[in-house]
C-alpha cells in the first residue's frame, strides 16, 4: 500500500502524527512527489471521490505541486520583491 494513501487515511481519521509520518516517508522515497501527479495515476469514477482524496492528501501535508516548482515560484517572487520599485 502506498504511503500517500496511508497519509490521507490517517489525516481523515485525525491522526496527524501518523499522517505526517507517512507523508515524510512518501517524500523521502519520492522527493518529486506531488498530489496532482499522484491523483493522475488513479482512476476515480466520481470526481467528488477524487476531490475528497485530494483534500485528504493535502491535509496530510503532501505538496499539491512538485516541491521544485514551489521553490522556483517562491524564489522568483522574492527576486521580484527585492528589485527597486518591485
Amino acid at each position: 500500500m502506498h504511503h500517500a494513501f496511508l497519509a490521507a487515511c490517517n489525516a481523515e481519521l485525525g491522526n496527524e502524527a501518523s499522517a505526517r509520518s507517512h507523508s515524510a516517508e512518501v517524500l523521502k522515497r519520492e522527493p518529486a512527489f506531488c498530489v496532482e501527479n499522484y491523483l493522475n495515476t488513479l482512476h476515480y469514477k466520481r470526481p467528488e471521490d477524487r476531490e475528497h482524496h485530494r483534500e485528504a492528501l493535502v491535509k496530510a501535508g503532501l505538496p499539491l505541486k512538485p516541491v521544485a516548482e514551489i521553490v522556483t515560484q517562491a524564489t522568483a517572487g522574492s527576486a521580484t520583491a527585492a528589485k527597486p520599485g518591485g
